[in-house]
């Protein structure tokens, strides 16, 4: 049976946690797969633009399923993207602005942080706010206008577990997942978005 794809997520996978890219085992094993006609798919909760930077030019991909499936492309282009309503949006902003929990979008072009920007960037930039990588992918987005462009694909909230089902006691009914990726901090999935 020939292997058509092999897909792979990027933290703790392709990088090993804390480590700054993939070690060069893994993009050679990456090449090879390639150049033996398998399709290499990367599937993260991260932005394409963020998981590119991260991997590096060593890697380049057939596919992406960036944002936990939500913005889907090749080299051509989106394939298939899935963006937030107005309402799944809006219930985030006014919970999160409610509870004072700092709250990012994942937009097409950066991450912009709609609530609590000051506190986001201070908790999660810390160190690696000095690289300038932060510079390039994070906006203050707290003017909450850049929606106007185009909706986000998805969402990250800093909150805890009582929040989460605070959230879900209130806007059940929008089918929002909240799936943790780190202590105090969760992806905010579309009802059937998913890396798979």
């Amino acid at each position: 049976m020939k292997i058509k794809a092999a897909v792979f997520d990027i933290d703790g996978t392709l990088v090993p946690y804390g480590a700054p890219g993939p070690g060069q085992a893994a993009v050679q094993a990456l090449r090879e797969l390639a150049q033996s006609g398998v399709a290499v798919v990367i599937a993260t909760g991260r932005a394409r633009y963020t998981a590119q930077w991260v991997l590096g030019s060593g890697i380049k991909p057939d596919y992406f399923a960036a944002v936990n499936g939500a913005d889907v492309t090749d080299a051509a282009g989106p394939v298939w993207q899935s963006r937030m309503t107005p309402e799944e949006m809006y219930a985030l902003v006014d919970f999160c602005e409610d509870h004072e929990l700092p709250l990012e979008f994942i937009f097409s072009d950066a991450y912009y942080v709609y609530v609590e920007y000051a506190a986001f960037v201070e908790k999660y930039c810390g160190q690696n706010a000095a690289s300038g990588f932060f510079d390039s992918v994070l906006r203050d987005g707290e003017d909450q206008v850049r929606h106007l462009q185009d909706m986000p694909f998805g969402a990250c909230a800093a909150m805890d577990a009582r929040h989460a089902a605070a959230f879900e006691e209130k806007y059940g009914h929008l089918g929002l997942r909240f799936i943790p990726f780190a202590p105090g901090r969760y992806d905010v999935l579309r009802a059937g978005a998913g890396k798979a």
